[in-house]
């Protein structure tokens, strides 16, 4: 993590300590800060992984919301918990730079975490396995007996 005050809010704007607001022209411009917020939408937001492997700390927003990784996601490992209302926020930013060791640490976590369980290869094993479960769950009855549609390798 790069020695930088500022923060990213990283679904909306950059805002600086001076609160100049600077709209991101580029997403990767977003790995030269050094705390990044995690906030949903409408749905779960996606940039997840990007923000966990930009080498930042990410706040990540308690969320009804989730993708597949969540529950591998430990707080205070692989990043910093907000309430769903952020109204913790002040104080977990606080605790970043009173700790910032403590905060280099989990930054290190979540970016190992990324390359360990979210490149392209481990997301299609999870594709693969997932469909796999799918298919295990399509039987049909017939004269009372459950059967088995079609066998796995006859699909893959």
């Amino acid at each position: 993590m790069s020695d930088h005050s500022t923060l990213f809010l990283s679904s909306l704007i950059y805002m600086r300590p001076d609160t100049t607001i600077i709209v991101p022209t580029h997403t990767n411009a977003c790995t030269q800060y050094k705390y990044q917020i995690n906030i949903d939408g409408t749905v779960a937001a996606y940039r997840l992984p990007y923000l966990l492997a930009g080498g930042s700390l990410v706040l990540k927003q308690d969320s009804p919301y989730y993708e597949h990784f969540y529950q591998q996601l430990e707080p205070w490992v692989h990043y910093i918990p907000l309430y769903r209302n952020i109204s913790d926020m002040q104080e977990r930013v606080m605790w970043a730079r009173e700790n910032d060791e403590e905060a280099k640490k989990i930054a290190t976590n979540s970016a190992m975490f990324v390359r360990h369980n979210l490149l392209p290869e481990h997301l299609y094993c999870y594709a693969i396995r997932l469909l796999k479960v799918c298919l295990l769950a399509c039987y049909i009855s017939v004269s009372g007996h459950v059967q088995f549609v079609t066998t796995i390798s006859t699909v893959l």
